[in-house]
């Protein structure tokens, strides 16, 4: 059967236009101009003043782009010891502390066995192994700095170990761990323009307290370390905590733009707000620990691109160099070997806590080589403190508290508008459109009507496309006008779609319908990991969100088109009808446009109801929904407020 000719786009607009990489092209564009700025900056730093500024300068970015410094009691948190094994020179307590009254943190803690009146310490970052404190390659690194005479705590992150957030009465998860789960709580949070990383860095800090109070500890002397998720987490450290001595961050330090190229997606905890606007790069975090020694642990054979990670201490070095720092704070160890804690990393973080804390770099033979089973490490009873302890709050509760009551009529409501305008236009680049139109065949052209399909750009590189019927005997200058978006975007629309409207444009806003990017490694864009999700990850980086951009170009096509972006088309009233996806879109344009006569949404779902839905279906695609700030600026009533009679909310 032959298929049904359809009046919308072939693959990439008919060849004009690679649509699949548009928008990659843009985000890398602007990601590498921001960096430029932010290098160029830096070479003129040249003084130790200069230094010490521009550190400030780091640490309030990275606080901004976390949503604010975390929450630490500076006392010292309560402590529960359930159990101690006994290794050769070794002791491994088992523990829990409460980094809030509510919040309590699984650990083992490393202590040897041999007297001493003062020891170092280290506050081991677990990076994302499922099993986290229990992971084998873990327990060796702890086992080889405590051989070296240092005290070692090591702490499960939420979502693994002991503290998955997302347990059934039966001990199975409703959300997987680690990075589905920081996700998914990740992008809740996002809409409160927070990281879930504030509440990781939380709990490290009280880690860190408990470290300093202990007796036989030097709280002068205390490091950390960590490799993947967990050296992202000792980057942070050593932005925010002055307490930290010494650091080695491990598999972790690139560059951001080296990263970019890879086209990997990172979850949730990973990602500062603004962080590459603001001039938050890997180079950065290592310069905000100075003069306080580092040493960064490399894998040559990385996913973290190794030549990122070259260049990024080469320019480190070259900074402190001119603001009379000195090289010799900053060491790159790197090894010929895949993405993990290697055990000559290991050998190599033990020397240097050793010699900057104090201890002795012993040779890696006194280490046991049989790491214990992860019953034999566990510090609850069942296994998930979610279980164990009544009334346990995670990272979705921390959100859920802070959402606001019902928001009240008044001037917030125009302040609030204010400010979702500049989150949706400051970072774009206006442009003329230049836009296309095309015939289609006759074909996929109902009788009575004419069709042309056409693009042009809302923005400098951003192309949005649609599909266009009127009246083949004639326009009217105020002929009323229907902007529909569909879900399946145009390439899906039959010729006889909108049989009752006078005038219609069906809509693709950007990375819809004829403009999804394309996807390395053939994921469905809705879904979590997907090269969508990636894409929406590094806009968050540039101040930027694909619901910021897709209002935009609603808005701005609603404007060309009063303009006569269609030739022989003068529009009258202009309605928006959008589905599924597309509905929070029409309506943040409509709060944009006061003049679009209607806004008609078919099964539109209010953003907060998965703010309070504990496991919401992150893999529906509403992700694409964040704007971060929205939560604590708009609910349903307000919005309902500002739209009035305008809204017709259908299923």
């Amino acid at each position: 059967m032959a298929d049904v000719a359809r009046p919308g786009f072939r693959a990439n607009l008919d060849g004009y236009l690679d649509t699949e990489l548009a928008l990659h092209r843009l985000v890398e564009r602007r990601t590498r101009e921001l960096v430029r700025q932010w290098q160029d900056r830096r070479r003129l730093l040249t003084s130790p003043a200069d230094l010490a500024q521009e550190q400030q300068r780091i640490r309030d970015a990275v606080l901004r782009g976390l949503g604010g410094a975390p929450d630490v009691d500076p006392t010292p948190p309560p402590v529960t010891v359930t159990a101690t094994r006994h290794e050769d020179g070794l002791d491994v307590d088992l523990l829990h502390y409460a980094a809030t009254p509510t919040t309590h943190v699984t650990a083992t803690l490393y202590r040897p066995t041999a007297p001493a009146s003062s020891r170092g310490a280290v506050f081991f970052a677990c990076g994302h192994a499922e099993t986290a404190k229990a992971d084998p390659v873990y327990q060796h690194v702890a086992r080889r700095l405590a051989a070296a005479g240092l005290v070692v705590l090591m702490a499960d992150p939420l979502g693994q170990g002991e503290r998955h957030s997302y347990v059934r009465d039966d001990g199975s998860l409703a959300v997987g761990w680690g990075t589905q789960e920081h996700t998914v709580a990740g992008i809740q949070h996002w809409w409160h323009g927070r990281s879930v990383a504030r509440g990781f860095l939380r709990d490290a800090m009280a880690g860190i307290s408990l470290l300093a109070s202990l007796p036989d500890v030097d709280p002068a002397r205390i490091g950390v370390t960590g490799n993947s998720g967990g050296g992202l987490l000792t980057t942070l450290l050593m932005a925010v905590d002055p307490r930290v001595a010494a650091a080695a961050p491990g598999t972790f330090v690139t560059a951001r733009t080296a990263y970019q190229v890879t086209g990997g997606w990172q979850d949730a905890e990973q990602h500062l707000l603004s962080g590459t606007l603001d001039g938050v790069d890997h180079v950065d975090l290592l310069l905000a620990f100075a003069p306080r020694p580092t040493l960064v642990l490399a894998a040559e054979y990385d996913f973290f691109p190794i030549e990122g990670t070259r260049a990024t201490v080469a320019e480190a070095h070259d900074l402190l160099a001119r603001c009379g720092g000195s090289r010799s704070s900053l060491e790159l160890a790197s090894f010929p070997v895949p993405h993990r804690y290697d055990p000559a990393m290991a050998d190599a973080a033990a020397a240097f806590f050793a010699h900057h804390l104090g201890g002795d770099a012993v040779a890696d033979d006194r280490v046991s080589t049989a790491p214990l089973t992860a019953d034999r490490l566990r510090v609850t009873r069942s296994g998930e403190v979610a279980l164990d302890v009544p009334g346990e709050t995670f990272l979705f509760d921390d959100q859920l508290a802070e959402l606001p009551g019902p928001l009240p009529p008044g001037p917030d409501d125009d302040d609030a508008v204010a400010w979702l305008s500049g989150r949706v236009s400051v970072p774009r680049r206006r442009v003329d459109g230049a836009p296309r139109w095309f015939e289609a065949d006759d074909a996929a052209t109902p009788e009575g009507s004419r069709v042309r399909r056409g693009f042009w750009f809302t923005e400098d590189g951003v192309p949005v496309a649609g599909v266009v019927r009127t009246p083949l005997d004639g326009v009217r200058d105020d002929l009323p006008l229907t902007i529909e978006l569909q879900d399946a975007g145009t390439p899906a629309l039959a010729p006889d779609w909108a049989p009752d409207d006078d005038a219609v444009l069906a809509l693709d806003v950007r990375g819809t319908g004829a403009l999804v990017p394309h996807e390395r490694d053939g994921r469905d864009p809705r879904t979590i990991g997907s090269s969508t999700f990636k894409l929406g990850c590094d806009l968050l980086w540039l101040g930027d969100s694909w619901q910021a951009g897709r209002a935009w170009d609603v808005v701005e096509t609603v404007r060309l088109l009063r303009e006569g972006l269609v030739p022989g088309l003068r529009p009258g009233p202009i309605r928006l009808r959008a589905w599924g996806l597309h509905t929070f879109t029409a309506l943040l344009a409509g709060v944009l446009d006061a003049e679009i006569a209607e806004i008609e949404l078919h099964g539109h779902v209010d953003p907060r109801t998965d703010l309070t839905t504990r496991a919401w279906d992150a893999d529906s695609g509403r992700w694409q929904w964040v704007l971060p700030g929205y939560a604590g600026r708009f609910d349903e009533a307000r919005v309902e407020r500002l739209l009035g009679d305008r809204l017709r909310l259908l299923p």
